[in-house]
This record gives structure tokens, sequence and C-alpha cells, in this order.
């Protein structure tokens, strides 16, 4: 009877030690297939198992290795575009559907003449005052997305504006903007130069 339960009972602690092995980081664990009863399929089924683990943990590693790469160029191509717009001459300004400012570049500071606390989430209109013209008789400039939507029409050509500077005084300005669709979500982009001279 000794003889009979140590044939069940080692390859069955042959199992938990492979399995405890496994579990603890060892991946490169087998169990010796010996017999061809069910203890023999469930030693193969095991290893078979493992390694399939071994693949999955390879591609996964793999999979992070591309995406630690994606992410890095990523970051590097983000801070590009962002010493590109601070450095750009003309003012680069992201704004929401309702018209409210979201984002800036350093030339909206210089044409503008306010302060990070007068621009983030107030609307275009509060600063931006379009300049009268026959084919803009419809357009109410004190709607930020009519204005907006106005600039989009006029194209390339933008649309002639005043900026009304934190001290009173105006800057002529030209501001071309674009509408971004994103599904049901809009926003806008806008480019404002500075035509004074």
């Amino acid at each position: 009877s000794w003889l009979v339960a140590r044939m069940f009972t080692h390859p069955i602690r042959r199992l938990t030690e492979a399995a405890a092995a496994i579990a603890a980081g060892d991946v490169n664990t087998r169990v010796a297939v010996t017999t061809s009863d069910e203890i023999g399929a469930l030693a193969g089924a095991f290893n078979a198992m493992t390694d399939e683990l071994v693949d999955l943990a390879g591609h996964e590693a793999e999979r992070t290795s591309q995406l630690q790469i994606s992410n890095r160029r990523l970051r590097e191509n983000e801070s590009r575009i962002r010493a590109i717009l601070e450095h750009a001459a003309d003012g680069i300004m992201q704004i929401d559907d309702q018209g409210r400012i979201l984002g800036y570049n350093e030339a909206v500071h210089r044409t503008f003449g306010r302060s990070d606390a007068t621009l983030i989430g107030t609307t275009i209109t509060d600063f931006v005052l379009p300049v009268e013209s026959s084919d803009d008789l419809e357009l109410d400039a004190d709607d930020p997305v009519a204005v907006l939507n106005v600039a989009v029409q006029h194209g390339h050509s933008g649309l002639q504006a005043w900026v009304i500077q934190e001290d009173g005084s105006r800057v002529p300005v030209l501001m071309t903007v674009s509408r971004i669709d994103d599904g049901p979500v809009h926003s806008y982009t806008a480019l404002v130069r500075d035509i004074s001279e």
C-alpha cells in the first residue's frame, strides 16, 4: 500500500512543487511526464499551460517596450510642438464650443496685453471686437460663437478685428479660425495676427 500511495503522491507532489515555483516567478519550471495515465496527461497539460504563459509574457514584454517607445516619441513630439507654438510670432488660442479661451501661447499675452487670470475661461468677445464690414451685417459682436463662426467662414483671408488690451487701447488684428469637430463635440483654434504695422 505504501508503494501504491507513493506512485500517486510523488507525481502530484512534483506538480505542486512546479506550480509553487511558477507562482514564485520561475516560469521555466517543467514537470517530467513519466506516465501516460491521467497524472501524465495532467503534467503534459501543465507544461503546455506554462509554455503558453511564457509566450504571453514575451509578447506582453514586447508590447510594453513598443508602448514605451511610442510614449517617448509622443512626449518628444509634444515638446517640439509646444516649443514651436510658444515661439510663434502670431497668437494661437484654443477655444471651446462656447467661445471660452482654454489655452494660448505667449504671443497672445503680447497682443492682448493681459494676464492669465484675465484670459483663461473668458470668452473671445470679452477682448475681441470684429470690424464691421458689408458681408458681416448679421454678425452679433457680443455672441462669441457667432464671431468664431463668421471667422471660420472667412477662411484663410481672416476676420479683421480689434483686440482691446487691459489698458483700453486697441490693437488691429487679423483672426483666422478653424473649427475642429470631434464627434458631437467641437472646438476652435484661432490664429491672431497683429496687423498694426
